[in-house]
């Protein structure tokens, strides 16, 4: 599979999505978010590790709010390839709109499914952000969840551009995936 096949089908979002004040809100279930994860490692797994990073975003109230005077934060929400409804207020506007999500899915509900599909599938984790030691008692949580789940790394904080070889985050991760807990 070439890159340029790679990045046309790299779009996860559903066909019909909504639009909350200009931002996207992909129509999709937990269970279909959980899919849709699987299905951007299998593509990059595919495209011999040459895909670029793939983002995801869970929405709410205040992004949707930062968006509209933030240009370059609604520039990366747009680019993300996938984008749920984690804030019940988007979940009203979607209804609203008449354009309803199927319901809530939070960044917090997805973490316990993927880490147990991580460890089924032999993907690795690697927590990044929030205060020094709860990626750590993060990670120990989830492996209680999901047996098997391999932690790659941690790092407390987000790692300015020259620091990022100390976090050690694409060595670490391999085949697996990054996740930021921003506040």
């Amino acid at each position: 599979m070439s890159l340029s096949q790679i990045k046309a089908t790299s779009q996860h979002h559903s066909p019909e999505a909504a639009y909350v004040l200009g931002v996207r809100v992909d129509r999709l279930s937990q269970r279909q978010a959980l899919d849709s994860i699987e299905q951007i490692i299998a593509q990059w797994r595919a495209s011999d590790r040459a895909q670029v990073c793939q983002q995801i975003v869970t929405v709410n109230p205040e992004f949707v709010m930062e968006a509209q005077h933030n240009k370059d934060f609604r520039t990366a929400i747009d680019a993300a390839a996938l984008i749920v409804a984690d804030g019940v207020g988007v979940v009203w506007a979607t209804r609203y709109l008449g354009r309803p999500v199927p319901e809530r899915v939070t960044g917090t509900d997805l973490l316990p499914e993927l880490a147990q599909r991580c460890a089924a599938t032999g993907y690795r984790l690697y927590l990044l952000g929030a205060a020094p030691g709860i990626a750590e008692a993060a990670g120990a949580r989830l492996q209680e969840l999901a047996p098997g789940l391999v932690i790659a790394g941690t790092y407390a904080g987000s790692p300015a551009p020259n620091e990022e070889e100390e976090a050690g985050i694409s060595a670490q991760v391999g085949p697996g995936m990054a996740l930021p807990a921003l506040s």
